[in-house]
């Protein structure tokens, strides 16, 4: 473990692009519902770079280019409309709260961060990840507790806040703690 946040690549291979940011026929009809083009475009980056990182981007510019251009395909467009995007308004405040209700992510409370070290502790204690839990823990919890099926990320958090995010476990997703929350490994 680096200790870094996941970040996006420079590039990808279209194989990448299909893997991660490929919309689902529910994740396009949830989109389509915002009006217009660039709110689309806005939308559909943050709810498919919520799931590769495990937070949301700072901003869309961050975003490598060919993510834009290939989520922006899935919606029929042909420029990237991304600098369009009202980052510094209410929209997007209420982009990511409808986005964290459909996806079923939710801000870290104070409870789950004592679960969260409480399963840390237990979990490293004489094993071959203890020097990961101590990182973790020295690091007051700037670590991720991203509890998603199918989840293809190390962790999750917000970038930039102390607000750590967390998702429901799904009953295939394994071994959990009590309250149904199984932090990333």
């Amino acid at each position: 473990m680096n200790g870094q946040y996941p970040r996006f690549k420079n590039s990808y291979f279209y194989e990448e692009l299909t893997e991660h940011f490929l919309l689902t026929t529910a994740e396009l009809e949830f989109v389509r519902s915002c009006r217009g083009n660039a709110n689309r475009q806005g939308m559909a980056i943050l709810l498919k770079g919520l799931e590769y990182l495990g937070y949301f981007p700072e901003n869309l510019q961050q975003v490598p280019p060919s993510i834009r251009s290939f989520v922006g395909k899935q919606l029929g467009l042909l420029t990237d409309l991304t600098n369009q995007y009202p980052w510094e308004s209410s929209t997007r405040e209420r982009h990511l709260a409808q986005i964290r209700e459909v996806t079923g992510w939710r801000s870290m409370t104070s409870q789950d961060k004592q679960e969260l070290e409480q399963w840390l502790r237990q979990e490293g204690a004489g094993s071959q990840r203890g020097e990961t839990v101590g990182l973790c823990l020295s690091a007051a919890f700037p670590i991720a507790a991203r509890v998603a099926g199918g989840s293809r990320t190390p962790a999750s958090r917000e970038c930039g806040s102390e607000r750590l995010l967390l998702r429901p476990v799904r009953a295939d997703d394994g071994a959990a703690s009590a309250k149904g929350t199984n932090p990333a490994r």
